[in-house]
This record gives structure tokens, sequence and C-alpha cells, in this order.
């Protein structure tokens, strides 16, 4: 219990030195620029997901209005809803 008084009480004292942060703060930054690929494939790939999870939810929710896919960009993918032809 002594030693871990200890030793939270030197990583406080060490967090409120300014060397010490600015250290930290370049150390955050470099992961983050390490991690960033990485998490814009996670991103797109959730993204991906997500639309084709809501595409089969409608599927199975209300078929008589079928969704059409247009693509207006690489990976960006609008719905747009078809209307059956009620109007004569």
């Amino acid at each position: 219990m002594f030693i871990r008084r200890l030793v939270i009480g030197a990583l406080m004292a060490a967090a409120r030195n300014p060397a010490v942060q600015k250290k930290a703060g370049e150390a955050a930054s470099r992961a983050v620029d390490q991690a960033r690929p990485n998490l814009m494939k996670a991103s797109r790939r959730a993204g991906e997901l997500t639309r084709k999870a809501h595409d089969k939810l409608r599927d199975m929710t209300d078929p008589k209005y079928p969704v059409r896919a247009s693509y207006s960009r690489p990976r960006l993918l609008k719905l747009t809803t078809v209307l059956p032809a009620t109007i004569s």
C-alpha cells in the first residue's frame, strides 16, 4: 500500500510538470498518426456494415418499396425509394 501511494504520488507530480505534459502530448500525437490509417479503414467498414444492415432490415420490413442504390462517389451509397406507379 505504501509503495502504491509513492508511485501514484510520483506520477501525479510528473503529470503537473509542463515538460512532461509536452512529451506526453507529442507521444500521443505520434500514436494517433500511426493509428489513423487503421482507424479510417475500420470506420469505413463499419459504415458499409451499417448500410448493409439498414438495407436488409428495410427489405424485411417493407418489401413493396424496393431500395435502389445510386452511387455518386466511391464508398458513398445513397438510398432512394422506388415508389410504385399507383397514379393513373
